[in-house]
């Protein structure tokens, strides 16, 4: 891997994205040299919405976004969900679903994921903090009803060589 600008990492045959900390795991699911670019999993994502986890059931709080820097960049092909932190429940909201949690959390699709994660002005809601996660969504519209596959079944990520 080393003349494609990136290292992997194997964990009990799993592997994983070598450029990041171990606290930002990013699973390989595929590689595409064709277009240089990997199918990849944030495995701490799901672990957010474990409701006996350790930090309690939450929300993503970290934009993906952070965590990806040179030679990666988040593909414009993926979607956006958008997950909702609020305080309160927000009024009415076309698209707008409960996550597990069900404590004042909230997910809904967002169109395309742009580059800097950045969440528009149109998706804010308030009251609540959002947080922006890429998810392939392989088959048209996303489904915020399932975030979870969503998640798991990973997002785009492209390279470019040195």
């Amino acid at each position: 891997c080393a003349q494609l600008g990136f290292q992997v990492h194997c964990f009990d045959g799993v592997p994983y994205l070598g450029y990041y900390e171990a606290g930002f795991r990013l699973q390989i699911l595929d590689i595409f040299y064709n277009n240089g670019s990997l199918l990849v999993f944030d495995v701490h994502k799901l672990g957010d919405f474990n409701l006996s986890g350790e930090k309690g059931c939450h929300v993503p709080k970290a934009n993906v976004a952070t965590k990806i820097g040179p030679p990666f960049s988040i593909s414009p092909r993926n979607q956006k969900l958008v997950f909702y932190n609020c305080t309160r429940a927000p009024a009415a909201q076309a698209g707008l679903v409960d996550t597990v949690c069900r404590n004042n959390t909230f997910v809904r699709t967002g169109g395309r994921y742009n580059a800097s994660g950045v969440i528009d002005g149109s998706y804010a809601l308030e009251g609540c903090n959002a947080t922006a996660v890429p998810v392939l969504g392989a088959s048209g519209e996303a489904n915020p009803s399932d975030y979870e596959e969503l998640i798991s079944d990973g997002f785009l990520l492209t390279w470019q060589p040195p």
